[in-house]
């Protein structure tokens, strides 16, 4: 049984978001999205640590993904040359002995570099990933490949998600879970990849023409999936006219004039005389009643005549305070 999607979607979502999101997973299943899916190659590293400089790999995952399916894998754990810390043998399952016999990450970085080719990389906070695969010089040359953030993916299209940790967005659309294993986080971004190419998809025109123009490729990668999506015939990005065009579906009620309902014979509106306002603010009256120092106010009764008048007209009145 998987979780529902709503679980993971932040209560006060609008509803047309809250549909849109409940449509990407068939949506997904269903279109075509060039070379965006027709050979990429989705990546996780498991390292010991979280330090570039200190820290080394200890297994490599990646799967080559063509139309949504995996047609191919390149796993390999890593020999790291120290320890592995307690907590990352927690977090991962990979132990000292797993890695004892394991190739180098020369070795294990060679082997990756043959199996990628030209492809495009997929990954969940891309850049960790890369860091740890160019840093020595068998793998230098992944430098030149497109990877693309699928963390970014999630953040820019899926905003109204309470996360966008890989566990919690498969859990939210019923993909496998992850366990921390390279493998097993490859095969959950494998399943969860063409969700986000389809939440971009389906984002307004507009925005996604905006997003694609925002960087040039060498800066940031990603944007080569905005700029697939993009429509060059595309309206200058503008919040006004999204707000009009979110608005427009909204059912309107005609307002009756306040006028109107109070002298209709069964209407229970009834406003308050200018006698009856000009007494609510004198010491012994209503307002004088709710205070034991209370003083009036000439302003105060002026103001609250011409409020009372607004309301009888159905106009709209700015006062300023003195």
């Amino acid at each position: 049984m998987t979780d529902s999607l709503e679980t993971y979607i932040i209560e006060t979502t609008p509803k047309r978001i809250r549909e849109r999101y409940q449509q990407l997973r068939s949506y997904a299943e269903e279109a075509d999205f060039g070379d965006l899916d027709a050979g990429v190659v989705v990546i996780d590293t498991e390292t010991t640590g979280v330090s570039y400089s200190r820290d080394e790999l200890t297994q490599i995952a990646a799967a080559r993904m063509v139309n949504g399916s995996i047609v191919d894998w390149y796993v390999t754990f890593v020999n790291p040359g120290m320890p592995i810390p307690e907590d990352i043998v927690h977090l991962t399952r990979i132990t000292d002995a797993d890695v004892a016999d394991a190739p180098s990450a020369e070795e294990a970085l060679a082997g990756l570099v043959e199996f990628v080719g030209e492809s495009d990389l997929v990954a969940h906070n891309a850049p960790f990933d890369k860091a740890f695969c160019t840093k020595y010089p068998a793998g230098s040359s992944l430098a030149n490949n497109v990877w693309i953030d699928s963390l970014d993916l999630a953040r820019i299209t899926l905003p109204r998600l309470k996360s966008h940790r890989l566990i919690d967005i498969v859990r939210a659309f019923g993909a496998p879970v992850s366990t921390h294993r390279a493998d097993d986080d490859v095969a959950a971004l494998s399943a969860v990849y063409r969700i986000f190419l389809a939440a971009v998809a389906l984002m307004p025109r507009d925005l996604v023409a905006h997003i694609a123009g925002m960087a040039p490729p060498d800066q940031w990668p990603t944007v080569k999936v905005f700029q697939h999506f993009a429509d060059a015939d595309a309206n200058p990005l503008s919040l006004k006219h999204m707000r009009q065009e979110m608005v427009e579906g909204f059912a309107r009620m005609s307002r009756r004039d306040a006028a109107d309902i109070a002298a209709d014979p069964n209407s229970t509106l009834v406003f308050p005389t200018d006698e009856d306002v000009s007494a609510a603010f004198k010491a012994n009256g209503v307002a004088g009643a709710m205070y034991a120092s209370y003083e009036p106010r000439s302003e105060q009764v002026e103001m609250a005549l011409q409020v009372n008048e607004a309301f009888a007209r159905s106009e709209n009145l700015v006062v300023e305070a003195g």
